[in-house]
């Protein structure tokens, strides 16, 4: 998820220096070990020297199946859905699920992927009116670019791994963002010299047979 995750990465930064809040909620089997990988890289875990403490700031809940029977399910009672955390806590036991109940209880639902941003656009903002920020993939920036004419002030995308160093850049920190769009820019400048020296090639071969 190399494309995602520097955005994902300094929202995760900036909830916790804002004393933000979130609750995991992992609707594909991949979505599990991504939020850990980018809460280590955030770094905001008290265990890191952070601010966020599990179960009173963040946390992590078991993969949902069921799709978009699971988020519906997830958003009219979590409890019902979900009995515990991926710890296997009961949510009871959790400070931070006593405020988690339904759909009201959220002021954002954060999207990580692209792919469901249909199925977000139909229940998460159309059915339950919780914004929705997504940051995905550059292809499917350009894809569902429409919803955000569509729900304009309820749903915002950022583009790929450029939009995660412009959030970077936001957050006054370099991270994989800046490193990446620095990476592929030397790459692009690379194969630039190499076109430039395989016609120089084919042009000095040329004259040495004349």
């Amino acid at each position: 998820m190399l494309e995602n995750s520097p955005a994902f990465i300094a929202c995760i930064k900036q909830m916790a220096r804002q004393g933000l809040r979130l609750v995991n909620i992992p609707t594909g089997v991949e979505n599990v070990p991504y939020f850990q990988y980018c809460l280590d890289a955030a770094g905001v875990d008290e265990s890191k020297g952070g601010p966020w403490k599990y179960g009173r700031d963040y946390v992590a809940l078991p993969y949902i199946p069921g799709g978009t029977a699971g988020l519906v399910a997830v958003l009219r009672d979590v409890r019902k859905a979900v009995p515990a955390d991926i710890y296997g806590t009961p949510l009871s036991q959790i400070s931070l699920m006593a405020d988690v109940k339904n759909a009201s209880s959220y002021a954002y639902w954060i999207d990580c992927s692209g792919y469901y941003v249909p199925t977000l656009a139909a229940y998460v903002i159309g059915q339950f009116n919780i914004p929705v920020i997504g940051f995905i993939h550059a292809y499917y920036y350009a894809v569902y670019s429409p919803y955000l004419a569509m729900y304009p002030g309820r749903i915002w995308f950022t583009n790929g791994i450029i939009g995660g160093a412009q959030y970077e850049s936001l957050m006054s920190y370099k991270g994989l963002g800046q490193s990446g769009v620095d990476s592929y820019q030397l790459i692009s400048l690379y194969f630039f010299v190499l076109f430039a020296l395989a016609n120089i090639t084919v042009y000095v071969r040329k004259e040495a047979k004349k």
